[in-house]
């Protein structure tokens, strides 16, 4: 029913001149009857023309459908929505397709994560600052070229003044100045932040991206990073390890970006206690890419040389490994150095490995209350311990250098160990504490029967006082203990390293 008026009247309010009872009030409700009977018209209205849309949608379909049957002779095909899965177009691919590129040699591909896994210590936050540095120059690093690109190092671990001082000592490695890298590599700092979290998970497993993600996501965006590395996945990740899909569903957001940026990512993880090279689910290993390994050769003498391995590579060749070397604050590979120079510290190394050999050897045997001695005797250290398991083969002679060195630096001295069965001091060799109070083995009581002949160890040198003994060559070491003249023998024609003086 249409309005009598032909338009709808719109309830205005009291707005009529003050009078009687009926003049106060009539005209106001005539024009409330007035306004519900036009909404119910107009009400009635729609209801009419929302079915005369419906049949005419109807009748349109039925006419294309009718069309379809006839121009193909076929049954009616149902109309049904468009596929919206990216199903990719094969037909578009003609040709060559294109090359696989990567950021560093075979092994850091682009557009996909990486992870770089160690043990703490190691150096995978110094290492990935190096690779960072390397490719936002675009120069090669540990003998592979890179691609040059904007780079971002997103790290929880150290505060701004040692990320600098690790970056002067990469600057220097590498030959580049601070100034070459300005707006080309950029380095956060959340040392310290209570909440680093870049993602978090619902009660549902799903992920929620934080304030933080949006922050670095709009950072990448501005400054056209090409490769970014985030140090590490247990500040980043707010979520379970060991879930698979809270996994995947973090690695797959660094691999979006990495696309949307035709870049690559790179993401530090630790290994577990039980050795594992990862913390977590097998899914942190299958979901990137390319894995790489950082840790110490076994069996290392040298503490300064490194193995950084490709323990997955998807897009590479399967294996290889580089060796390196930490030297001056910084990585180079261990081949790089001049032949001079990797004499030089291989001859370091093993004379600091001789070193702990021979305070081993010196520790057990005051563990077992067997005093040693540096003097031409039966309980002579270096031919005592050339005995021992602990020496590990190390020849006498080698053990004389060492003891030498251990002198000079202070690191042992002739002391009173403990009281014999006789209540008399028993002298010998010990290790100097880091403070220089010793190893607490002084005024230790031996437990033999009074009156036993001492065995030779606690004969070792007693002569009623601390020994001091002149030293080789007439040098002293830092802490004013002198050395004694050994007797080499003639089984290792090594040549002796005396250490620094």
């Amino acid at each position: 029913m249409l309005p009598k008026n032909g338009r709808t009247n719109i309830l205005q309010g009291n707005t009529h001149t003050p009078g009687t009872g009926r003049d106060r009030w009539g005209s106001s409700l005539e024009d409330l009857v007035s306004a519900i009977e036009d909404a119910d018209a107009r009400a009635a209205e729609l209801k009419y023309w929302r079915r005369e849309l419906e049949e005419a949608h109807e009748r349109i379909f039925a006419k294309a459908e009718r069309k379809i049957v006839a121009e193909t002779g076929g049954a009616a095909i149902p109309i049904t929505a468009p596929i919206t899965l990216p199903i990719i177009d094969i037909g578009a691919w003609q040709g060559e397709p294109p090359p696989r590129q990567f950021a560093w040699g075979n092994w850091l591909p682009l557009v996909q994560t990486t992870m770089l896994t160690g043990k703490g210590g190691v150096g995978k936050s110094l290492l990935a600052q190096m690779l960072m540095t390397a490719i936002a120059m675009g120069i090669p690093f540990l003998g592979m070229d890179t691609r040059s690109m904007p780079a971002l190092y997103w790290t929880n671990e150290d505060d701004p003044d040692e990320l600098w001082r690790r970056q002067d000592a990469i600057n220097q490695m590498l030959g580049i100045e601070m100034a070459d890298l300005k707006g080309r590599l950029h380095l956060v700092s959340l040392c310290g932040e209570a909440d680093t979290s870049l993602v978090t998970f619902d009660h549902d497993l799903r992920m929620k991206t934080t304030d933080g993600w949006a922050e670095l996501r709009q950072a990448i965006d501005q400054l056209k990073i090409g490769i970014f590395a985030i140090d590490n996945v247990t500040d980043a990740m707010a979520g379970d390890m060991n879930d698979v899909h809270q996994v995947a569903q973090f690695v797959n957001l660094l691999t979006g970006v990495a696309i949307d940026t035709q870049g690559a990512a790179l993401l530090l993880h630790h290994p577990n206690k039980a050795g594992d090279e990862w913390l977590g689910s097998v899914a942190w290993h299958n979901k990137v890419r390319s894995r790489l390994v950082l840790e110490r050769p076994a069996d290392a003498v040298d503490m300064d040389l490194r193995v950084l391995s490709s323990a997955k590579a998807n897009y590479g060749p399967h294996g290889g490994d580089i060796t390196l070397r930490w030297l001056s604050g910084a990585f180079i590979r261990d081949d790089a150095l001049p032949e001079s120079m990797r004499a030089t510290l291989d001859q370091t190394a093993r004379s600091a490995a001789d070193n702990e050999i021979f305070l081993a050897c010196l520790a057990q045997r005051n563990i077992q209350e067997r005093a040693v001695s540096e003097k031409q005797s039966p309980t002579y250290a270096p031919s005592v311990f050339a005995e021992m398991p602990e020496a590990k083969g190390l020849s006498k002679k080698r053990l004389a250098a060492a003891m030498d060195r251990l002198f000079r630096l202070g690191r042992i001295e002739r002391a009173e160990l403990w009281k014999g069965p006789d209540r008399k001091p028993v002298y010998g060799l010990h290790e100097v504490a880091a403070d220089g109070a010793g190893n607490g083995a002084g005024n230790t009581v031996r437990a033999t029967e009074s009156g036993s002949p001492q065995p030779a160890e606690n004969r070792a040198g007693n002569a009623g006082n601390i020994h001091t003994p002149s030293l080789q060559e007439g040098g002293a070491s830092p802490s004013g203990a002198t050395a004694p003249p050994p007797e080499w023998d003639d089984d290792d024609d090594i040549p002796i390293d005396w250490g620094p003086t």
